[in-house]
């Protein structure tokens, strides 16, 4: 019987059913302007008429004009009857024509005049619909505004597109409570819970127009209308599922809440709600709840059923004041893909999924911070998370408190004279007022919607710290007095110290002791002083405290401070942008940053790559060039345009090369052109980005996704020392993006020497490590435990590399002078490269790297697991092309490139991961040799193993019932007979009797020499031979098997 209770159900509406009355009925098609019964007279206003014939159907033109008069058709007399206590639905069907005016408003109907506020009482009586016009050609939304006699109140629909004569109907009804819906051709497009009861509409005190407004300032609707029909609705009990409607198949203790509230004064009683679900009905006798009040009964929701909308519906029966009564309620049921293992991939918020990603940013807290817990916010992102879910998506809260203009302005930071600062807005993140407030309206976001599964993250507080400043309020300086047991230094006027040639008592050695008042200082403001990481911290926690599944918490940009542990407090994630230009590789030296933050606090890492290009930095506005690019005519003035496909195809193995648990995108608008803009300074200028985006998604992240996420870094061998007191003396760093600091990670990159990151923190806690060669650009200031700890590191052998900036006691084994960037792009790589293949040449006696390329644009990063190594090969060979390199700034072509990479480790066999196969390669002597070639800017992934593949073993039973589980494992045997054991991509191809793919397909990996899986088959399966094949990503061989499923119905609703 699976399903066959629910064939005769209609499609997904909420339609409660009800008393329903018709009050009144225009129409129009008959060719009268008067209502059906004749008891509403009607007459004509400006150039409205009837048009059309009997074979072409009639209908209500309304009229068109120039002039500030009205059209439409108006009532002689009031008519209070068409403002119905008990609620209303309204419904009008339509024909827009092509447009004739600018006007925003486009009225269907009116007996109340203004959607506005104001003193006349007259204007609060009656409601009225309307169209509102977007920005986009052909997009509206729909609006409903009620008087209650004193007041109004208005109602949004969705935007949609509307064709011009093209025949819609639309519908507009309030439950006479605290509902509004709007319904386009009977679907609905909004439902709209107020944030009261409001009760019963106030009687209108003005005539009938339909067509326009009644008043001055006319609002004529641009087209034709054919009938107009207004049900009085009379709703006792009101069902809701407002809750989430979709559920995981296969989840555990899944269960729908049905809320139940009573809006009669009348008795009711004996009552029975009676739920008609995907796998049959079930009954509670139940007790309503007394009047104004409500009660929320829940149902166990099988879900062990095929993925897709199942028709639902709920029948409340009862007696009222002795007579039979009921309600009913409609809606879907999603029974969603299940979880994979993946790679997260995000990009933006309100994307419309053309891209191959994983998570998207929705803005769930706002629901608080900014409309005030708003039900029908809350109930539309229900409504968006469970088709999120649907579509296989997770969802970031996009949680940015701590920017709103309400906080800022209120609780702003104080110069020393207690005044607030001149033009900085920063909030004070440290008054205690503001962060009960935000913690209480992220608990509340929590509470709400923390128990939806796909909800699992938030991304919190972003570029916050930018403006920062020391506050002077007694909570920060009584902070200080406490942490330090002095009074914060006179000089502190700023985010960073006054410069060392001008502070009082600066030692001439730039050795400066931990306890120097400043250093003190500046250290306790960028950890904690400033208010930012312990607010993050709050927010962390809050989210973490009252969400019952795992949850992630990110702050960006992480690294945009000094080199200091603590950015972003105990949020689990630490993230950062950057652009992909000049050189892609730059997202490499932001991640070794992030990595080197993460060391204080063990967050995991994701990195962001800019879809974007600034004009002024690759393709200046007004510059005329030889063959100027095509686009420019089309975009002559955009500030933002389309990032280069090569470097953001380059830009992305960068980041894939390095450990990350999370991988986004900003400027969805540069690359996908949709209706509404949500970046309108950002400009769709490349088609081929799109593409080659998509390219490495699909054949790169999301087949080795799991397999990227686990793979270890290699211990840093060479590493960049990063100075906190240099940045806060001398104005150093690199802040996440510039400088000659940054610019020395690429110069090493190049060389391949696979820099990594260190700051002082790390080093005085665990030490140097495995870390043989510290290279220190500015670091004109060193702390003095800092000092001590780099001699030492000499006296036992280690290699010191610095600038012509190092403190004079220092003696560095090897001096590159500081390069400066030009503006000859071309001309500044070189530099680079050649002075990072220089060190790498006087290292030779002392140092050698894992890794060699025989060209520099061959860049080399090695990640490990046991005995295997996952070796990225990275093409940076480009040139200045055709699409803006005209202008000399950025190479953004990607140029051929062969030559040959070692790495030095026996090898056994080499694996393309992206193509499934053995490459040529040669190991003596303990040196692996393997040849390359590129045609653009790509990437290799190879995986070294002692061994090569033999085989690959899956163990499957013979037969699983539906609705029963089973587990497959799976081993990849190598040559000498035994397991795999380093951690091993492989891919699981699941088929059902149709020869549908399931969604147990999905990309795993073996760890310790095993996979092991459970499928389910769903209780609706079609019974039959299921098929599974199993292929390993390294070598591409492949192992299939069947299993049988049997027929076998389900004994019970609960599957956990």
């Amino acid at each position: 019987m699976l399903l066959k209770l629910f064939l005769a159900l209609a499609f997904a509406t909420m339609l409660c059913g009800a008393s329903e009355t018709l009050i009144a009925y225009w129409d129009f098609t008959s060719g009268k302007i008067d209502s059906v019964d004749d008891k509403i007279k009607m007459r004509f206003l400006g150039s409205t008429r009837i048009v059309g014939d009997e074979k072409t159907g009639k209908c209500l033109a309304v009229g068109i004009t120039d002039k500030d008069s009205p059209e439409g058709i108006s009532s002689f007399e009031i008519h209070p009857e068409l403002s119905p206590a008990s609620g209303f639905r309204l419904e009008v069907r339509f024909r827009l024509r092509k447009q004739t005016s600018k006007q925003p408003f486009l009225r269907f109907f009116d007996t109340k005049n203004i959607n506005y506020s104001g003193k006349n009482p007259d204007w609060h009586k009656g409601f009225l619909f309307q169209l509102v016009r977007a920005k986009n050609p052909d997009n509206y939304s729909f609006e409903a505004c009620l008087g209650f006699g004193n007041f109004s109140k208005s109602a949004y629909g969705t935007c949609v597109e509307l064709e011009p004569g093209r025949i819609y109907t639309a519908s507009v009804e309030y439950n006479g409570t605290d509902q509004i819906t709007f319904r386009l051709d009977g679907k609905i497009n909004r439902d709209c819970k107020l944030e009261k009861i409001y009760g019963p509409i106030a009687k209108a005190v003005n005539r009938v127009v339909i067509g326009d407004r009644i008043g001055s300032t006319w609002q004529r609707f641009d087209g034709d209308i054919f009938d107009v029909k207004l049900y009085a609705v009379d709703r006792k009990i009101a069902l809701s599922v407002d809750g989430r409607r979709a559920f995981y198949r296969n989840e555990k203790h899944g269960q729908l809440e049905v809320e139940i509230f009573n809006k009669s004064k009348n008795l009711l009683e004996k009552a029975t709600l009676k739920a008609i679900l995907p796998d049959g009905t079930l009954e509670l006798v139940l007790a309503l709840p007394a009047t104004g009040k409500s009660t929320v009964c829940r149902f166990p929701i099988e879900t062990r059923l095929e993925v897709g909308k199942y028709p639902s519906q709920l029948i409340l029966s009862y007696n009222l004041d002795g007579k039979p009564a009921k309600e009913e309620l409609r809606f879907e049921l999603l029974i969603c893909p299940i979880e994979k293992d993946i790679m997260p991939v995000e990009c933006d918020i309100g994307g419309d999924f053309r891209l191959p990603t994983t998570h998207t940013l929705v803005q769930l807290s706002p629901v608080f911070t900014k409309y005030n817990g708003a039900p029908e916010q809350i109930i539309e992102n229900f409504r968006l998370l469970d088709s999120l879910m649907f579509q296989g998506y997770k969802v970031w809260d996009l949680c940015f408190p701590g920017c709103l203009p309400k906080f800022q302005n209120q609780y702003r930071r104080v110069g020393r004279d207690g005044n607030p600062y001149l033009g900085n807005t920063n909030l004070d993140a440290s008054n205690p007022e503001v962060r009960k407030i935000i913690a209480g309206m992220i608990r509340q976001t929590a509470e709400t919607f923390g128990r939806h599964p796909v909800f699992c993250g938030a991304s919190i507080n972003s570029e916050v710290r930018d403006n920062t400043l020391p506050s002077f309020h007694n909570d920060e300086v009584e902070a200080f007095r406490k942490y330090s047991g002095f009074d914060i230094p006179e000089e502190v006027k700023g985010k960073l110290a006054p410069s060392y040639f001008t502070t009082k008592g600066f030692p001439i050695s730039r050795v400066v002791k931990k306890d120097f008042p400043l250093l003190v200082y500046y250290t306790w403001f960028w950890s904690r002083g400033d208010g930012w990481n312990p607010m993050q911290t709050l927010i962390s926690d809050v989210y973490r405290k009252n969400i019952p599944h795992d949850f992630a918490t990110e702050h960006r940009p992480a690294v945009r401070v000094p080199p200091l542990w603590g950015s972003g407090g105990n949020v689990t994630a630490l993230a950062h942008w950057t652009y992909a230009y000049p050189d892609p590789i730059n997202i490499g030296a932001n991640t070794s940053e992030l990595q080197a933050m993460a060391e204080g606090g063990g967050q995991n890492i994701r990195t962001m790559t800019t879809l974007i290009c600034y004009r002024s930095l690759s393709a200046p506005i007004g510059v005329k060039v030889k063959n100027e690019p095509a686009w420019v005519k089309d975009c002559p003035h955009g500030e933002y345009i389309t990032l280069a496909p090569d470097l953001l195809m380059e830009a992305l193995w960068t980041q894939i090369s390095r450990h990350i648990t999370g991988i986004t995108f900003h400027g969805y608008d540069a690359i996908i052109k949709r209706k509404v803009n949500l970046a309108p300074s950002y400009h769709l200028t490349n088609q081929e980005t799109k593409k080659a985006l998509n390219d490495v998604l699909e054949k790169v992240v999301r087949p080795l996704g799991p397999l990227l996420k686990r793979v270890k870094e290699r211990p840093a061998e060479v590493a960049i020392f990063e100075s906190f007191p240099a940045t806060i003396f001398a104005g150093r760093g690199s802040w996440g993006w510039y400088g000659w600091i940054f610019d020395s990670n690429l110069m090493l990159q190049w060389a391949n020497l696979a820099p990594h990151v260190v700051y002082e923190e790390k080093i005085l806690r665990d030490g140097f490590g495995k870390i043989k060669v510290l290279f220190m650009p500015h670091c004109d200031i060193l702390s003095e435990p800092l000092f001590n700890a780099i001699t030492d590191f000499q006296k036992r052998g280690g290699l010191v590399v610095s600038d012509q900036f190092h403190v004079p006691g220092l003696l560095p084994d090897f001096i590159i002078n500081q390069i400066t960037r030009s503006k000859g792009t071309e001309t500044d790589k070189r530099n680079f490269q050649m002075a990072g293949l220089a060190l790498r040449k006087q290292l030779e006696a002392f140092y050698t790297p894992y890794t060699a390329a025989s060209n520099p644009d061959l860049v080399t990063w090695v990640r490990s697991d046991k005995n295997a190594d996952c070796l990225f090969i990275i093409n940076d060979s480009r040139t200045f092309g055709n699409y803006f390199g005209q202008y000399g700034l950025v190479m953004e072509k990607g140029m051929p490139n062969k030559g040959m990479v070692t790495i030095r480790r026996n090898t056994g066999a080499v694996y393309d991961l992206v193509k499934n196969c053995a490459v040529p390669f040669t190991s003596e002597n303990g040196i692996t040799t393997i040849p390359v070639h590129f045609t653009t800017n790509d990437g290799r992934l190879f995986l070294l193993l002692p061994n090569p593949v033999a085989k690959v073993v899956l163990d499957i039973p013979a037969s699983v019932k539906r609705g029963s589980s089973v587990e497959l494992k799976m081993r990849v045997i190598d040559s000498s007979g035994k397991a795999v054991d380093s951690i091993h991509p492989i891919g699981i191809d699941v088929k059902d009797t149709t020869g549908r793919t399931t969604d147990d397909t999905t990309y795993a990996v073996l760890e310790n020499g095993v996979y092991s899986a459970i499928i389910t088959p769903p209780l609706n399966a079609k019974p039959g031979y299921w098929t599974v094949t199993v292929q390993d990503l390294a070598s591409g061989k492949t192992v299939k098997k069947n299993i049988l499923v049997e027929d076998q119905q389900s004994e019970g609703k609960d599957n956990g």
